[in-house]
């Protein structure tokens, strides 16, 4: 059963906006203590289920939302992560009046949520995040992790492999678990339990929600040839060694045969791409006699991992059907002892009549400043104007209006209305050219702006917690707004 959020609406005042304009402005607090929940989810969905409006609360749990119509609409709100661990978000109900704005005071108790959900863990800290292919930037399922806390960050630095708790990323390349802690732990690291894999990833834990995100980024190739190895060394294989017993190779199947753990005997293998040796997910897997009847199948993992219960000793066929790819069967030996099978199968595409490809435009200069990855993991608000038809805007201001929670003064300056008339900073083409919070008539937004048909990208950050750290100021803290040119 999954488990709702203890949570609080206040429904504070009503004022005036200019017509046509509805407005949701508000805070989200941690239930109990009123400390603000910064990077808070908030939507704004209408009465047909289609979202809105969407943003993240700023540092002091902020949020601003807008509808272009009057209506019935439903505010909902949660803390990214906690749907992993069965907790739903918080869905409550709005009517916008035309031109005004309703005030909310939202409050979430995610620590009720995770104590139920974690129950049993002494002092739980909820550790989730996504472990995906450097390469292909894809998921990467049943990749090893190792999570380990402390309250000093050297304790954690040093975690190696098979340090910590172990967990297992999903289908997905998902990964959420309720970790133990002594209840002054400060600090969480997360690291590939593999042999040569990169130092763990290590994350301060804020006063706070007991919940912390960790991102990874792994070569998946060799992630794949280390679980092998692991494979091969639980039946005492080694690679270097060879021993025991034989290894046969034939015609892309290789056979490893020896005595298993304990004494028990398996069937187990992988099945490998023969161009790069990724594993195949859902390939069939049969086991049949002689005479072609089937004594054993099964379909591969996410991982091209599979499993079969051993045969009497004897010959048997191995057979290995997987979409778009060639199918293969071999002839193996049985020997009653544990054995091991690589097979590798080639590519035969499936040719598609009257197929249509739509992909995503991307920027060159936009990949190398890492824009896309800052949208992919950061909490601004982003616009990528080179995918938008802009002949109808005219002006840098009418796409600032655009980004959620962004206005302009009377004298052409974009601000963030939870800042009063504190200005943020303006980054173009990743030069800071105003830090100031009050400019004087030398370095008006009009003229250090690029023109709007100059524009490749923006990125709002209306909370400078939030911001990219290589551009952060002390001289302002009232948000950041970075620009993009065409190149």
């Amino acid at each position: 059963m999954r488990r709702g959020i203890c949570t609080t609406l206040l429904l504070l005042a009503l004022t005036s906006l200019p017509a046509s304009a509805q407005v949701v402005i508000g805070d989200v607090t941690e239930a109990g203590t009123g400390r603000p929940l910064a990077g808070a989810w908030i939507a704004l969905v209408d009465s047909a289920g289609a979202e809105v409006d969407a943003t993240v609360a700023d540092y002091d749990g902020g949020f601003t939302l807008r509808a272009a119509t009057p209506g019935h609409y439903d505010v909902i709100a949660s803390l990214p992560g906690l749907a992993l661990f069965g907790i739903e978000p918080v869905s409550s109900p709005v009517e916008l009046i035309d031109g005004a704005t309703r005030r909310l005071l939202i409050e979430l108790d995610p620590r009720a949520g995770l104590a139920t959900a974690c129950e049993g863990v002494t002092d739980p800290i909820a550790v989730h995040g996504t472990v995906r292919d450097v390469a292909s930037g894809e998921g990467l399922a049943g990749a090893p992790l190792m999570v380990t806390v402390s309250a000093d960050a050297r304790d954690v630095s040093d975690t190696g492999s098979g340090t910590g708790i172990p967990i297992t990323t999903d289908e997905r390349g998902i990964f959420a678990a309720c970790v133990p802690s002594s209840g002054d732990a400060e600090w969480v690291a997360v690291a590939i339990d593999a042999p040569g894999a990169d130092p763990p990833r290590m994350t301060h834990l804020l006063s706070g929600v007991p919940l912390v995100r960790t991102d990874l980024e792994v070569d998946g190739a060799a992630l794949d040839d280390a679980r092998m190895e692991r494979a091969l060394a639980s039946l005492g294989v080694s690679e270097s060694s060879g021993v025991p017993a034989s290894i046969a190779s034939a015609g892309g199947i290789t056979q490893t045969t020896g005595e298993g753990s304990g004494g028990a005997t398996t069937i187990r293998g992988r099945v490998v791409n023969a161009d790069d040796d990724r594993g195949i997910e859902a390939a069939t897997v049969r086991l049949l006699s002689e005479e072609g009847e089937i004594l054993a199948a099964t379909h591969a993992d996410a991982t091209g991992a599979f499993t079969l219960p051993p045969p009497v000793p004897g010959p048997v066929v191995v057979t290995v059907d997987a979409l778009g790819y060639s199918g293969r069967s071999d002839r193996v030996s049985y020997d009653g002892r544990s054995m091991i099978l690589e097979i590798r199968v080639a590519r035969a595409p499936i040719a598609l009549e009257g197929l249509e490809v739509e992909v995503e435009r991307r920027s060159d200069y936009l990949e190398r400043t890492g824009f896309y990855h800052r949208q992919r993991f950061g909490f601004g608000n982003f616009l990528d104007v080179e995918a938008m038809d802009v002949s109808r805007i005219l002006t840098t201001g009418q796409l600032l209006v655009r980004m959620p929670g962004t206005s302009m003064t009377p004298g052409g300056e974009p601000y963030f209305p939870r800042h009063g008339s504190c200005l943020p900073m303006i980054v173009v083409d990743g030069l800071t050219v105003r830090t100031t919070t009050s400019p004087s008539s030398i370095d008006a937004f009009r003229d250090v702006a690029p023109r709007a048909n100059e524009i490749s990208a923006i990125e709002i950050y209306r909370s400078s917690t939030f911001a990219p750290v290589e551009w952060k100021s002390s001289a302002n803290n009232c948000g950041m707004i970075m620009i993009w040119t065409k190149h």
